[in-house]
């Protein structure tokens, strides 16, 4: 299944969108949202399997 990401904010890139590769599940994967969130609210993020760097290039 495929779901849409959309972000707006003064954190995110204006008119980003990610790439995406043709047999990709996915450009990021849901659990990569958890630390996104941690990391805009300036939280420590507890562990999981999310991981930032997957999706880091979608912030200023």
């Amino acid at each position: 299944m495929m779901v849409m990401f959309r972000a707006v904010g003064p954190d995110f890139k204006e008119g980003y969108e990610a790439p995406f590769t043709e047999g990709e599940q996915s450009a990021f994967r849901n659990v990569d949202i958890y630390p996104l969130l941690c990391k805009l609210l300036g939280i420590k993020p507890a562990a999981t399997d999310g991981n930032l760097e997957r999706i880091v290039n979608i912030l200023k």
